[in-house]
Parts: structure tokens; C-alpha cells; sequence
């Protein structure tokens, strides 16, 4: 099995931040959304016109404080190091989010470098030989399943870390692995 760069995204792969922001939510407006109601990237599409700037505002660095891993990805994440896959975590912020969001991020995992990327250029920003996001916006190679992900196919769809995990190995014993070229692609270092 050959060593890979694998792009892992943080929200939604390794970080499960949307039940801490709806819970913000819940106790700045007394509403309260289920992850599993949304259904599409855009959350506000499942609320009321009037609770759009308070989701907003209960988006906060400080949420990161109380962001958990999703479950399996602290394990999953390991055993990719231990098989020799150089892991990059590869996220999109407004720059006041970073320091809370970085913290978060190694509370968990033990990273190396941690890339922070233009929204929706997150591929571009990284040579990678797989990408790993729950965005289809970001063109993953693997799409890390979500309610806001399900309604559209894609190939390289898992359901879990367990799957990504398998994923990955199967990827890493094949020869070549699919090179894909980004015009806005930088090496890792």
C-alpha cells in the first residue's frame, strides 16, 4: 500500500459543527432544528425569514469551544497515520474563526499543517491525491455523507469513517491512483 496526501475537510468530516451551532441557535431563540431536517447546504432555507441574522449570530469562535469530532473520526483518522498517509486538513473561515477553529481542530487530531482555503476553492488550494469534503461544491474525490449532501449522487460517496477508512485503502493499493490537475494547485511541502 503506497502513502498518499489526503485533504480531509474539517466541518462535516472531522468536525461535527452543526449540532453545536443549532444548539446556539436553540438557546439564543428558543428554535430548534434538527441536523436531520436539513436537507440542503443553505440552513436557512429551514428557517423562519426573521431567525436568518440570528443564525448568524449565534455562529460565533467561540462555538468551536464546544464542537465535538464526528463520531469515528478520531479512530479513522489514526489508523489513516498509522498506515503512513500524510493527512492535511484543508478548511474555509472568516479570519476570526481560525484561532478557536485550529484549536478545536488539534484538541482532537494530531495534525501537521492545517490549510485554510477561499470558500469554494478548497481543491484548487491543495495537490492532493484524494480529497475528502461533504461539500459536492468542493469536488471531493470522496464525499463524507450528510442530510445536506444526500439528495445527489456521487461515486465516491461513504457513509461513515469506517468507509472512508476502507475507501482510502482500496485507493491506496491501486496503480496509478487517478490524477486529477488543478490549474490553482500548490504542492504540499
Amino acid at each position: 500500500m503506497r502513502s498518499l496526501v489526503i485533504g480531509l475537510d474539517a466541518d462535516g468530516v472531522l468536525l461535527d459543527y452543526l449540532p453545536a451551532w443549532l444548539n446556539a441557535l436553540k438557546e439564543r431563540t428558543g428554535y430548534e432544528l434538527r441536523v436531520s431536517e436539513v436537507r440542503q447546504w443553505d440552513i436557512t432555507n429551514y428557517l423562519p425569514k426573521n431567525l436568518h441574522k440570528e443564525l448568524y449570530a449565534a455562529r460565533t469562535p467561540a462555538l468551536y469551544r464546544t464542537v465535538k469530532p464526528i463520531p469515528g473520526a478520531v479512530a479513522g483518522y489514526h489508523k489513516l497515520l498509522a498506515r503512513g498517509h500524510c493527512l492535511v486538513v484543508i478548511t474555509s473561515d472568516r479570519p476570526n474563526f481560525v484561532a478557536e477553529k485550529k484549536s478545536c481542530i488539534e484538541r482532537y487530531f494530531p495534525v501537521s499543517r492545517i490549510v485554510l482555503a477561499e470558500h469554494g476553492r478548497k481543491r484548487d488550494t491543495l495537490r492532493a491525491d484524494i480529497f475528502i469534503d461533504d461539500a459536492l461544491a468542493n469536488d471531493p474525490d470522496i464525499l463524507f455523507d450528510q442530510p445536506w449532501n444526500r439528495e445527489v449522487p456521487h461515486p465516491g460517496r461513504v457513509l461513515g469513517w469506517t468507509e472512508l477508512v476502507a475507501r482510502v485503502d482500496f485507493l491506496a493499493r491501486r496503480h496509478p491512483l487517478p490524477v486529477r490537475v488543478h490549474k490553482h494547485a500548490t504542492s504540499v511541502v
